[in-house]
């Protein structure tokens, strides 16, 4: 990152990012302590204004076919595998973690991604009419879907 522009990040909310609130943090690589990003911090304005937005999409999502909702989860599945060994450095970066342990959690991210995009259609129906748990187990990661309580995919 040497020798480029520090990028800067507001929140992203509703398919947007926002711009630069007055309150920032610095993302700082975790070996050699260099600038990699200054991001927005987030407070109860951004979080309400993320959680309406989640609100007012979930109908459509929701009203989506199965068929629909797998292929968006698998649309989105690839994506991240074809930035998989970017996003792997990145997080290296940020987090100091080492890269083989990063290529993995983004290769288990997209084999439980392409997972959940299967279950939509395994199970022809929306989660409500799910009666039973179901698991995903890859080398060293377990996915879980609990059914008791509507979730959204934390990405």
């Amino acid at each position: 990152m040497e020798g480029q522009a520090v990028r800067e990040y507001g929140a992203f909310i509703n398919g947007a990012f926002r711009a630069m609130g007055t309150s920032t943090f610095e993302a700082r690589d975790a070996a050699s302590g260099a600038l990699l990003a200054t991001l927005s911090r987030c407070g109860p304005t951004e979080i309400d204004d993320a959680v309406e937005a989640a609100r007012r999409a979930f109908p459509a999502w929701s009203n989506l076919t199965a068929e629909e909702r797998s292929a968006k989860i698998l649309q989105f599945a690839a994506l991240v595998e074809d930035q998989a060994e970017e996003l792997a450095q990145l997080e290296c970066m940020d987090t100091g973690r080492h890269i083989s342990e990063m290529r993995e959690d983004y290769r288990a991210a997209v084999s439980h991604l392409r997972y959940f995009a299967s279950i939509s259609l395994a199970h022809h129906a929306s989660a409500a009419s799910w009666h039973r748990d179901t698991w995903s187990r890859s080398e060293c990661h377990w996915a879980y879907v609990d059914r008791s309580f509507p979730g959204t995919i934390p990405w």
